[in-house]
């Protein structure tokens, strides 16, 4: 139930919710509903898309582009609308420090063995920076 739908339908429940409560959203939330999750269209700004990112990457959640768009759409296209692409989203958000312009492993054979030879001189959270970001875009 959209509030365009009220409007349309209900006005009388629509205007009784904002006067109420205030405003919609208000009226949402004391009847038990999430406004954000009842929205069909979530409001995404720069600081939110941020502190969204941050908080993924502080619960050690996959930042590469792939992973996002399966998990987190909403998410990657208001990243992509607001920052031009998902590097300039990691560099925004301190994530990394610049995005890549060319790849550092030529194919996944190479990726994997880098990978493979680091992990037997390091370990997990002490790889190689360079590497870590082969994953992340």
């Amino acid at each position: 139930m959209t509030p365009g739908h009220l409007q349309d339908e209900y006005p009388h429940l629509y205007e009784q919710g904002i006067w109420i409560f205030g405003d919609w959203d208000k009226a949402l939330h004391a009847a038990g509903f999430d406004p954000e999750k009842m929205r069909k269209r979530s409001l995404w700004d720069e600081e939110k898309i941020i502190e969204t990112i941050r908080a993924m990457h502080k619960k050690h959640l996959p930042l590469y582009a792939a992973y996002v768009i399966d998990n987190h759409g909403k998410l990657f296209s208001a990243t992509l609308r607001q920052f031009g692409s998902w590097a300039n989203a990691l560099v925004a958000t301190g994530v990394t420090k610049k995005p890549r312009t060319k790849k550092l492993y030529k194919g996944r054979p190479s990726l994997l063995d880098a990978l493979s030879d680091a992990l037997e001189r390091h370990t997990v959270k002490k790889l190689p920076q360079a590497l870590k970001l082969s994953f992340i875009c």
